[in-house]
């Protein structure tokens, strides 16, 4: 699997592995960064607060963790609340070892393998 870090998200998920971006939801999505907080699925709250504190992503943040990251999931996933968790965890390692080397551990546990909803 090739994994490209410019589809990792602001908030810490992986974009190039999402259903949105796999095409298996209706209307496809090219990233985060490409569509600049206006994915398929809505307005993302998380990439406007990251644009307006002037950062890559939540990891660099001095407010990480904060109450919209841990909090921010659609509620009718069951897996949202251990989402967002790993999406904190995620964005942590990579504010201390950067996009690369936090995509090769992400592929190396196999959290790359499935699409991620």
């Amino acid at each position: 699997m090739i994994v490209d870090a410019s589809l990792f998200a602001v908030c810490g998920r992986y974009c190039g592995n999402c259903v949105w971006y796999l095409g298996e939801k209706e209307t496809g999505c090219l990233g985060c960064y490409i569509h600049e907080g206006h994915p398929a699925w809505g307005e993302c709250e998380v990439y406007s607060c990251v644009d307006h504190h002037h950062i890559k992503f939540c990891g660099l943040c001095d407010e990480f963790p904060c109450d919209l990251l841990v909090n921010y999931y659609d509620p009718g996933n069951l897996e949202g609340p251990r989402n967002a968790a790993i999406r904190v965890a995620v964005n942590a390692y990579r504010a201390k070892h950067g996009d690369r080397k936090t995509l090769d551990y992400l592929k190396r546990v196999g959290a790359l393998n499935k699409p991620a909803k």
